[in-house]
């Protein structure tokens, strides 16, 4: 936007003022329809800036302020004239007064997944706007997927579950204004990705540390050796969450057991160890489930802090476990896409010489249709 256009937008306040005092809405609050404004669809319109399913001078100041945050956006330009100024807030203003409201439009936005320049099937993608609503798509034989969207601006990616491939892009930016569109290819390639880390002592590489890596659903359990520099390695992984536990008799660790959610080749949080003495801390469990309606959900990362600091992953039937000593710990679980919020969002967790159990999580579906 040239300055010529952002002076415009921003002379708008005195602009506002001078009109609603001649409209004779200068008092009104915010939830106070302007004599003659009518009612939005039902299936929204785009004189609803804001979203609240009402249209009222509140949206009138909603786009002189997007106008002004975020003058890129294809909602800031109303007029569809490829700028953004003062026209837009004027034309706003004068349709909705006249009761000229505009139904939404919806424009397709398609692609392709492919490998080998083949289309592939069962890839689940997510399309997100700005405001963290999403919705998702699966390609089809020839790896076709397809939305309908309205103006504005999103994120498309494969979500977490593909665990099996690397894609290129990961993500791409969409931006609807007025026009359908296709997207480039996303290419995907099999997953073979590399995991690496290190165990410290007094920041000093530890040899001899064993270190599993376990993944339940993808049936890997396997405990690596580090070498003299504390180094561990292992290869073959799909991008897919996997549980890091050492293990070294007369040593403890921090973390003693964490996540790494594998996005191409990774490296994992430096491991502390530090001798553990003659008298091993006493430890008892922290224990729960995670699910949903129509059953357990695998493979989420919980993550616990405290006294001391640990992650898992859910086993098949949802259950998790940790070992920690006596203390006040805060357990929480990572939204996955298809569960995005989980009830309640942390517990907090007082261990006192006794096991806790039922520390669980139920997931609901915090998606919908984007508008």
């Amino acid at each position: 936007m040239t300055n010529r256009h952002l002076k415009s937008v921003m002379m708008v306040p005195a602009f506002l003022i001078t009109l609603l005092y001649f409209f004779g809405a200068a008092n009104l609050s915010a939830d106070t329809r302007l004599q003659g404004f009518p009612e939005p669809p039902e299936e929204g319109c785009k004189e609803d800036i804001n979203k609240d399913e009402k249209v009222n001078i509140v949206d009138v100041i909603a786009l002189l302020l997007l106008g002004k945050d975020d003058p890129e956006s294809p909602v800031a330009d109303y007029t569809d004239d490829g700028e953004c100024n003062i026209l837009d807030v004027t034309s706003l203003l004068l349709n909705i007064m006249k009761g000229n409201l505009t139904e939404l439009e919806f424009f397709s936005v398609t692609g392709r997944v492919i490998e080998s320049d083949l289309g592939l099937e069962g890839i689940v993608l997510v399309l997100e706007n700005e405001e963290g609503v999403w919705v998702q798509d699966t390609t089809d034989s020839a790896g076709m997927y397809s939305f309908e969207l309205i103006d504005g601006i999103y994120e498309l990616k494969p979500i977490i579950q593909n665990w099996y491939f690397n894609y290129e892009p990961d993500e791409l930016e969409v931006i609807i204004n007025g026009d359908s569109i296709v997207l480039p290819d996303i290419k995907a390639t099999f997953a073979s990705n590399t995991l690496s880390g290190r165990v410290l002592e007094d920041s000093i590489g530890l040899a001899d540390v064993g270190v599993r890596v376990w993944w339940s659903e993808g049936g890997l359990d396997t405990t690596l050796v580090t070498d003299s520099d504390g180094l561990y390695s292992i290869e073959g992984l799909f991008n897919a969450p996997y549980l890091i536990i050492p293990t070294k008799e007369n040593y403890t660790f921090n973390p003693y057991s964490q996540v790494v959610k594998m996005d191409g080749n990774s490296s994992a949080p430096d491991i502390i160890a530090t001798p553990a003495g003659p008298s091993p801390v006493e430890l008892h469990t922290i224990g729960g489930r995670v699910y949903c309606t129509v059953g357990p959900l695998a493979s989420v990362i919980v993550v616990l802090a405290g006294p001391v600091e640990a992650g898992t992953i859910t086993d098949g039937n949802g259950n998790y476990t940790f070992a920690v000593p006596n203390g006040e710990y805060t357990v929480w679980v990572i939204p996955i896409p298809l569960y995005q919020v989980f009830v309640p969002i942390a517990h907090t967790v007082t261990v006192n010489g006794e096991d806790v159990s039922n520390v669980d999580f139920f997931g609901y579906g915090a998606g919908g249709g984007v508008e």
